[in-house]
């Protein structure tokens, strides 16, 4: 056992013969959240998609709570307390907001859906709403909800306040600190708005062609603020 929630040590991926991810390490214990910024193209979707099992690892490790998981189905890394909310949401357009949040409950009801209603009051005045008639903001919220209803110890999010307005993406950070501080929740978040992801994490690191060019805690990444913006902005 690590005893770290999360472990990523040296991990490579990447699609058909390009190297994508090349050698990225990090660790996280139960409650910690890490931000992942970096250009576009960098490689910070393709490692999201490599610690959830939908991009495979051609070589590293990925520990969950000290089990090594690089080799398993990305539905076994759900069952074993691993999410990922992908930039894409995949709300069930047709389906009402309800029975999104049965299809991660295995049709069931009770108490997971009302504690998802709990984190997001408004999803439960649209209850009734077709997923595709949601807002983007309402549509983030019940992907991220659905993700919840897994009951993750470890929660992947790619790009959640991409396109939202400033009063939703407030809500949101509310609903994560409050997933971290209450329910000890991990994460490992990527995001555009590197100020804003660096002070929900509280540590970060910066990609740079898919490796780790700059890493630390939120307070080390302020005093070299400097470097994360040249390594952040647009050649």
């Amino acid at each position: 056992m690590t005893g770290k929630a999360l472990s990523v040590t040296e991990v490579v991926a990447g699609y058909g013969h390009t190297k994508i991810v090349n050698g990225v390490s990090f660790e996280l214990a139960a409650g910690e959240a890490l931000a992942v910024l970096g250009r576009n193209g960098v490689g910070k979707t393709t490692l999201l998609r490599a610690i959830s099992g939908r991009v495979d690892v051609r070589s590293g490790r990925i520990s969950l709570n000290g089990e090594e998981i690089q080799l398993s189905r990305a539905y076994q890394r759900v069952s074993k307390g691993l999410t990922l909310v992908p930039q894409e949401r995949e709300v069930f357009a047709t389906l009402t907001v309800e029975e999104n949040l049965r299809v991660a409950t295995g049709n069931a009801g009770g108490p997971g859906i009302e504690s998802a209603y709990e984190l997001f009051p408004q999803l439960k005045e649209r209850r009734a709403n077709k997923g595709g008639a949601l807002s983007g903001g309402e549509q983030q919220m019940l992907s991220i909800a659905r993700a919840l209803l897994t009951d993750p110890g470890v929660l992947l999010l790619d790009e959640p306040f991409e396109g939202l307005a400033p009063v939703i993406v407030e809500q949101l950070t509310g609903a994560l600190h409050m997933l971290r501080e209450t329910r000890g929740v991990t994460m490992v978040l990527v995001e555009q708005h590197a100020d804003l992801a660096v002070e929900i994490a509280g540590s970060g690191l910066v990609l740079e062609r898919g490796q780790v060019a700059l890493a630390g805690s939120a307070g080390f990444l302020r005093e070299n603020w400097h470097d994360v913006e040249k390594l952040l902005s647009v050649a």
